[in-house]
């Protein structure tokens, strides 16, 4: 099994974690990221820092998402769908043979 576990199977951005919790049923507080660890943990020179978040924007780019939110009915939607989560042939080598 170790083809899934060593990877992220999904990276979540911090819209698609509050989509989630709305879909299930929660109302958001709050909801940011942080930083937790060093932006520039192997001295890359700061102007190239810099052209990259002028590039890629620095919004939602922590390395840490924080949700604060409390329960305010039942289940809205099912996101993110099952064919969204996972590698077909992930599926097909290691969840399949437990089915047979």
């Amino acid at each position: 099994m170790e083809g899934i576990y060593k990877r992220h199977s999904r990276e979540l951005t911090e819209s698609a974690l509050a989509t989630m919790f709305r879909s299930s049923g929660f109302s958001i507080t709050v909801s940011r990221t942080t930083n937790s660890f060093p932006l520039n943990p192997f001295g890359i020179p700061h102007d190239v820092i810099d052209k990259l978040v002028d590039i890629c924007g620095n919004e939602d780019r922590g390395d840490t998402l924080n949700i604060v939110g409390s329960k305010s009915g039942g289940i809205l939607d099912r996101y993110p769908l099952s064919n969204e989560l996972y590698i077909q042939s992930d599926i097909d080598a290691f969840v399949t043979p437990f089915l047979k």
